[in-house]
């Protein structure tokens, strides 16, 4: 796993790189992911940039396309609506780092979320290789404020 942890590693400061040092990442625990909600100002071409920085990308409709090994992702994400997309890079043979990019309806606000998925076990992957992607992003530890989170 050590090559694939690097790969990981890798990608993972890659897509950190993308974001606001500002942002403020706390932990969904309805996705087993971390989230980040974009303000108008920060929505610009993220979308693109995303698509740049992954290795694959899933839209709305797109899903029966998506190879077998992703679909418990997609499954573990409830699917993907009208709007949305899913960014992916497979790190190695089982994990899969992600994106997802869920506009809000009627806003110009758009939630990110990141997580690992770890396709051998069907789950959110845990342990060692999350509290890595979680020191990338430097995710808060505390859950934010209602103020905090769509300020």
């Amino acid at each position: 796993m050590g090559n694939s942890l690097g790969y990981f590693e890798s990608n993972a400061e890659k897509l950190r790189s993308l974001f606001p040092d500002e942002g403020f990442w706390h932990w969904d625990h309805s996705f087993s992911s971390m989230l980040t909600v974009l303000r108008e100002e920060q929505v610009e071409g993220m979308r693109d940039a995303l698509e740049s920085c992954m290795n694959d990308t899933c839209s709305y409709r797109q899903e029966a396309k998506l190879s077998p090994m992703y679909r418990g992702l997609l499954s573990k994400l409830m699917g993907i609506r009208p709007e949305q997309s899913l960014h992916y890079s497979q790190c190695g043979s089982e994990l899969i780092l992600f994106a997802a990019y869920w506009p809000w309806l009627g806003s110009n606000r758009v939630s990110i979320r990141v997580g690992v998925y770890n396709r051998s076990t069907g789950r959110a992957e845990e342990g060692a290789v999350l509290d890595l992607l979680k020191t990338i992003f430097k995710m808060q530890r505390g859950i934010p404020s209602q103020e905090q989170a769509v300020a």
